[in-house]
Order: structure tokens, then C-alpha cells, then sequence
């Protein structure tokens, strides 16, 4: 599958949040795709003494790592427990028709302490973006109901398209398992961009 558009556009908010942790161990992405905008080149990656990333398809052409044809759903044959100290979803989970298989395998082989940064496309509120057109469109938005309606990313198959996520899906089940979890939604339509750390003893 290849990056949305975001992927670049967000590579700042990612590498700010890879300033506060150390990028110096192990560390998989998930939906590793074939641009050069692909989390795992970034430069605050480059000390990492192991670095894989995952993906439906197969790519070759990275130096600094490989990418493994596998379904996150079930990596068992690739990664043992507790191997990883960074993993990276970006905007793939709305891809994933059994995102909660993939989350299962992700909590199984990051390392006790381990960062999890996860981006997923968002359901949110579009109060804000209607406030500039009550006025001149008022009767429109009440027949329609936009008030109480939400804003989200296109449909965009790579290879389909099943899911959006709440702010509270994004704390209460996706980081299900993880402590210390900080988040903002940013762009338009939004992306809800965060991390937690794995949970040390259960």
C-alpha cells in the first residue's frame, strides 16, 4: 500500500515526537511503503541498530533496511516476543480489516517500555468549520443537520478501506495496553497522531 499524502506532510510532527525517546534500538514499521517519504528514512532514525519495515507488497530499493511482504494480522513468523523498541503505524490501520489482530501482534512483539507511534485518519467534530458559514447558510446546515454531523478523510483503497476513529478509539482501544499516551489531531480532514508507551509488567 503506498503513503497518503499526509505521510510528508507530517513528518515533522513525527520526528518531534522521536527527539523525546531514543531512536537507537529496534525499530518495525508497519505499512513500510515505497516513497522516500516513509517514516523509517528519516535522519532522527539513522542510529538505530536494527530497523525493518512490513507491507502487503514486497520493495527492495531501501539501503538502510529491508521491507518484509507480511500481514500485521500475524507476524509470528517474522518476530519473536518482545523484540522491537519502536514500532510505527501510519495511517495504515484504517487499511486493516482486522485492525485489532495487527494491534494484538504489535503489543506482542514490542519490548516492556517500548514506543508505539500511531497515526490513524479521525472522526471529529466539524463545529469549527461551520461557524464561518452559519450565518449566510443557516437554514441550509439545520435541514442538513451539519451541526451534528463529523468531518473525515476520504475513501482511499490501498487495498480497501473499512475504518475511522474517535478520539476515544484512539485512547481506550487502539492504545489499549499502553500508558503515557499523548495525542493531537491535526489537519484537515484530521489525523489523530500520538504514541504510548508498552505497559512493563502485566
Amino acid at each position: 500500500m503506498k503513503h497518503s499524502p499526509n505521510t510528508q506532510m507530517l513528518q515533522g510532527v513525527y520526528r518531534e515526537i522521536c527527539t523525546q525517546f531514543d531512536m537507537s534500538g529496534s525499530i518495525l514499521e508497519i505499512g513500510c511503503g515505497p516513497s522516500e517519504y516513509t517514516v523509517l528514512n528519516m535522519d532522527i532514525l539513522k542510529d538505530a541498530k536494527f530497523k525493518v519495515g512490513i507491507n502487503l507488497q514486497h520493495y527492495t530499493h531501501y539501503e538502510h533496511f529491508h521491507v518484509i511482504e507480511c500481514n500485521s494480522n500475524d507476524m509470528h513468523d517474522l518476530f519473536d516476543d518482545n523484540t522491537f523498541d519502536v514500532i510505527f503505524s501510519i495511517c495504515v490501520l484504517e487499511h486493516d480489516k482486522y485492525f485489532w489482530k495487527s494491534l494484538e501482534e504489535i503489543r506482542r512483539v514490542i519490548k516492556p517500555g517500548g514506543l508505539f507511534l500511531l497515526a490513524v485518519p479521525a472522526l471529529a467534530n466539524n463545529m469549527n468549520m461551520c461557524k464561518y458559514v452559519i450565518d449566510e447558510h443557516k437554514e441550509q446546515i439545520k435541514n442538513m443537520d451539519i451541526l451534528n454531523s463529523t468531518l473525515t478523510y476520504c475513501v482511499h483503497n490501498a487495498p480497501g478501506d473499512y475504518w475511522r476513529f474517535t478520539e476515544q478509539a484512539y485512547k481506550e482501544i487502539l492504545l489499549e495496553g499502553f500508558i503515557d499516551i499523548e495525542y493531537s489531531l491535526f489537519l484537515m480532514p484530521p489525523i489523530i497522531v500520538g504514541y504510548g508507551t508498552r505497559v512493563c509488567c502485566q
